[in-house]
């Protein structure tokens, strides 16, 4: 407040003197004085915002002189986005050593694990060229009558373990002489059939019968190959069934696929295993299910009543022994509801649900003649 006050006194004071200047007519003299006065204070205005600015600009200079510059400002700037980028870099470098680091560990496991299945490999081959040289010198039917029960085993382990390890139908035939394919062990004896008949509850002369009329009486060809016959009308309906269109296929090979069932392509024994072959180029699987193989010539599709879980173990099966072939029919007429009327001896249903609805007369009649015979013997 005090302030005010004295600002009030200085402009009445400044007023009485003005005022005295006019009365006593020196109005002119105190206009120049107040026109110095105004051009002082305009040229001190001038001066001071001069200063100013001098004082900014040494200011400036200063900061130009021991600040960094904008060039500086520039590197630095360039700097953090390399420190950045070099970030980025290092955590790719990170994860590139963890997936690395996870593809050598995956590696050596393979790698191990190929190594163990070439060592078994060989071994394996050493074992069956030794069993060669051995049978060469011996004779076949010699160095197996003459094998100990555990030699036996390996011996069985040894000729079928393509088969039956490796999960593969592999033409074993080309791999071992034929007398191995051949031993007694893989047929079924009379006494095998008697107690599996008794196990099911069937008369033994109706068992026999489904052999007789199914594969003649046995389920191996001369060359140790499980018997099929391959049906080129199921290989139209399971190639469908895999979204194959099996019409074009059909015009290529006309003796293998075909819609409908006709005996014409047929060509029995060994040849059947060379049109199973070409349809096997086509489909694998399907082809196997379009066959029927063994003692009770059992379709491929039927794998999974018959006790097995794939078409290829079910085929690896067959080429084993008649006993498998006879525990896969066992299996299938208790699974799909056809064991009673084979216990009844019913033949024309047992005809109809084992055979198929074609030529139910024909195959019933077979199966009755059959039974009729062994009933006799």
């Amino acid at each position: 407040m005090k302030i005010f006050k004295i600002i009030g006194i200085i402009l009445i004071a400044l007023l009485l003197i003005a005022l005295a200047f006019y009365l006593t007519g020196h109005g002119e003299q105190l206009e120049n004085i107040v026109r110095g006065i105004g051009t002082f204070f305009k040229n001190a205005w001038h001066w001071l915002v001069g200063l100013f600015g001098f004082i900014i600009g040494i200011f400036k200079r200063i900061g130009d002189l021991f600040g960094p510059s904008k060039a500086e400002k520039e590197i630095r700037a360039e700097n953090e986005a390399i420190k950045k980028e070099l970030q980025v870099i290092r955590s790719q470098t990170r994860t590139a050593d963890e997936a690395l680091t996870t593809d050598r560990t995956e590696y050596e496991t393979k790698r191990k694990e190929y190594e163990a299945k070439i060592t078994e490999s060989t071994a394996h081959a050493q074992r069956l060229k030794d069993i060669i040289t051995d049978m060469k010198a011996q004779g076949s039917e010699k160095y197996i009558k003459n094998l100990d029960p555990d030699e036996k085993d390996q011996f069985e382990k040894d000729i079928h373990k393509d088969v039956v390890e490796l999960g593969v139908p592999a033409p074993i035939e080309k791999q071992f002489p034929a007398i191995m394919l051949k031993e007694k062990s893989r047929t079924l004896t009379l006494k095998d059939k008697e107690d599996k008949a008794k196990e099911i509850g069937v008369e033994l002369a109706a068992l026999r019968a489904v052999i007789q009329v199914e594969s003649s009486g046995g389920g191996f060809l001369n060359d140790g190959r499980p018997k099929i016959l391959f049906e080129g009308h199921i290989f139209w309906r399971q190639l469908a069934l895999r979204k194959i269109d099996p019409a074009p296929l059909s015009e290529k090979y006309p003796d293998i696929i075909y819609p409908k069932w006709v005996k014409t392509f047929y060509k029995g024994g060994v040849g059947e295993f060379e049109r199973l072959d070409r349809a096997r180029t086509i489909n694998d699987e399907a082809a196997l299910a379009s066959a029927s193989w063994g003692a009770f010539q059992i379709m491929g599709f039927n794998y999974a009543p018959a006790g097995f879980g794939s078409v290829n173990k079910f085929v690896d099966a067959h080429y084993i022994s008649e006993n498998d072939h006879l525990t896969a029919f066992c299996n299938l007429i208790k699974n799909q509801g056809i064991l009673p009327f084979l216990i009844s001896k019913n033949w024309e249903k047992f005809a109809e649900r084992y055979n198929g609805s074609g030529q139910i007369a024909v195959y019933a009649g077979l199966l009755k003649k059959a039974y009729e015979d062994f009933s006799k013997s």
